[in-house]
């Protein structure tokens, strides 16, 4: 009975003494306010570290990353960014607080299996790396100035008479999207990014010029008589159409492509016609241009959209062949509605402008010619106005008279000679202008001793003696 009593007590003594053991091995090993043995962040081991310590460890390792570079290129291009310009930054708090929440969930056993666990497997703990969009974004401003350019057309040039094409160049633009997306993904490595750049199609290339091969039209003015201010009016505006590609189905409009007319961009005060009258205004001269570029474009059969003749005819063009602008007022518009671009020329000396189209003479195989049908002549009036201011008797002309014509012009297509089509064009009006004559007061009639007239010779006399204000010439 006392032996039994005694192994009793052993047996409790021993496992007390090792409940205890387990309690202490437990505690050590599991109920620790620090990291456990075999925790990482990353490649760094946070073993047996309590927080606090840990950070300051990660921000010491860390504390050089920010100098890091990371090289970009495109072809042979290259650009270099410390991290830091990035806006470089880790989360160093949220993976300390993941390392220390590992294994501290769960019943004590499987939380002490986790644990002994580590002894064999390591945990590695992602550290949260990561730059600013924006600041990259600011970087990729920089990168994209020695990368993107725009898209160049191919051209048509005619110099001395020989043509050129020159080839298209497609554009370039960095894709932005991607290339942030390469950089975030590269982070904490050390490769070189390839640059994702996107090309960009030029609208227009060589092939479309390919049936370009001679003049389709063309036009010729004389200003040889004109002040030095008008030439260099039609100077400058033939040179703003110079060179002028249009695509087929292509519009154009004289006034958009001419620009601003205005002593700003160059133009000078040379003779124009406002509301019907000769007079003096900025960029004399320019109705020259839109005349022979407008007979140009009916010589290459190209279709106009919007055109006006002049209020009164000019002497460098038949009447019914002018063409008038007045900027946000008259404009020539035309289409080119030929399956080939036209290339419009120009040439303006002090003696003559002329205007080129070419195109394909291979399709435009016909020639164009320009009838004009004067269809009537108007008469001008005359109007007398009475100016007591003068002398009686006395007469100025305050204004020459001018007819008006009433004009019809055709455009005739010839092939080897043949008439193939004949098209009214235009009817055009040219309103008459009143000769204005300016008069003094009729003389007074001179008293005389003769008898008086009868009645009816009286009545006569006083017909003859009516002021005629107006009248037709």
């Amino acid at each position: 009975m006392k032996k039994a009593l005694i192994i009793t007590l052993i047996i409790i003594i021993a496992i007390t003494v090792m409940a205890v053991g387990i309690m202490n091995y437990y505690n050590d090993t599991v109920n620790t306010e620090n990291i456990y043995s075999g925790v990482f962040i990353d490649e760094y081991d946070m073993s047996d570290m309590n927080a606090e310590e840990a950070k300051e460890y990660l921000k010491l390792k860390l504390q050089d990353r920010g100098e890091k570079l990371i090289r970009l290129h495109y072809g042979d291009i290259y650009f270099t960014f410390p991290y830091n310009t990035l806006g470089y930054s880790a989360d160093i708090d949220s993976a300390v607080e993941e390392a220390f929440k590992y294994a501290r969930d769960g019943n004590p056993i499987e939380r002490l299996a986790e644990v002994l666990t580590l002894r064999k497997t390591k945990k590695h703990i992602e550290l949260k790396e990561s730059f600013d969009n924006e600041k990259i974004n600011l970087a990729l401003d920089t990168v994209s100035q020695d990368i993107n350019r725009d898209a160049k057309n191919a051209y048509f040039e005619v110099h001395e008479g020989e043509f050129t094409i020159h080839p298209e160049e497609d554009g370039l633009v960095l894709n932005k999207t991607l290339a942030r997306e390469y950089i975030n993904k590269n982070l904490d490595k050390n490769d070189d990014i390839e640059l994702p750049v996107d090309s960009i199609a030029a609208e227009i290339t060589q092939d479309k010029f390919k049936n370009l091969n001679g003049i389709i039209g063309e036009a010729t003015t004389n200003y040889s008589a004109s002040i030095e201010n008008r030439k260099s009016n039609v100077r400058l505006g033939a040179s703003k159409f110079d060179g002028l590609t249009v695509m087929p189905n292509q519009s154009v409009s004289f006034n958009e492509t001419l620009g601003e007319i205005s002593e700003n961009t160059g133009y000078l005060p040379a003779g124009v016609i406002i509301n019907g009258q000769f007079d003096t205004g900025i960029g004399g001269g320019i109705c020259q241009v839109s005349t022979t570029i407008y007979n140009a474009l009916l010589d290459a059969d190209l279709t106009i959209l919007q055109r006006r003749n002049h209020s009164r005819p000019v002497n460098y063009i038949k009447r019914g062949l002018d063409c008038a602008v007045a900027t946000g007022l008259l404009d020539l518009r035309f289409k080119n509605e030929f399956d080939f671009p036209i290339y419009i020329m120009t040439k303006a000396d002090d003696d003559n402008i002329t205007v080129y189209i070419l195109g394909d003479k291979n399709k435009k195989d016909y020639t164009v010619e320009l009838e004009v049908e004067n269809v009537e002549t108007v008469d001008f009036n005359t109007k007398t106005v009475i100016d007591n201011s003068m002398a009686p008797g006395e007469s100025k002309v305050d204004q020459p008279g001018n007819k008006g014509y009433r004009t019809r012009t055709y455009k005739i297509k010839k092939r080897n000679g043949e008439i193939i089509s004949k098209e009214l064009i235009s009817n055009d009006y040219y309103p008459a202008r009143d000769k204005i004559v300016i008069m003094g007061p009729t003389p007074p009639k001179e008293e005389t001793t003769e008898s008086k007239p009868t009645s009816s010779n009286s009545s006569k006399d006083s017909d003859k003696t009516v002021n005629v204000l107006e009248g037709g010439n």
